[in-house]
């Protein structure tokens, strides 16, 4: 056996639970995407998700930022109608 296995078995071993019981589902998703060969399903699919999310992202900022432009506006005009108001 080598040196490298050896590590592997003890440093499982003494993981915590949490930690082994969220890597075996895993390690199987993986172990099974290789065995029948999903790999460019899986990757198309997974790139899919990633813009879809980076679309929405994009779209959250930018709703963030106009909200904060019409606030900073909206501001700036209150100060201004008061103050051309009490300069009159």
């Amino acid at each position: 056996m080598s040196v490298l296995k050896v590590f592997r078995r003890v440093s499982y071993i003494f993981l915590p639970t949490s930690t082994r019981e969220l890597k075996q589902p895993v390690i199987g998703v993986l172990r099974m995407v290789k065995l029948f060969g999903w790999e460019k399903k899986m990757s198309e699919k997974l790139q899919q998700t990633r813009d879809e999310e980076l679309h929405w992202i994009f779209k959250e900022k930018v709703r963030r930022f106009s909200y904060f432009i019409f606030l900073s506006q909206t501001r700036f005009f209150q100060m201004f109608y008061l103050l051309t108001s009490v300069v009159k």
